[in-house]
């Protein structure tokens, strides 16, 4: 913490690993399948900004979630 301020994390080069939002919000697209087995749902998500930032994670990425309802 630097004059109260909380500050982000760097790589340990000192390069940022965080990065503002600017004027153009963040957007996603997915799609998947839900009730699998009754708790399993699978979504293919797509990142459609800020796909210029170094070390942005790849566009296309799988996603799972496990929800048990009683």
């Amino acid at each position: 913490i630097s004059n109260g301020l909380m500050e982000l994390p760097r790589s340990a080069e000192g390069q940022a690993l965080t990065y503002s939002l600017e004027k153009k919000p963040y957007m996603e697209t997915s799609f998947g399948i839900e009730n699998i087995f009754k708790v399993l749902r699978v979504d293919l998500v797509h990142r459609l900004s800020y796909l210029d930032n170094p070390n942005v994670a790849k566009s296309v990425a799988v996603r799972f979630r496990m929800k048990f309802d009683f």
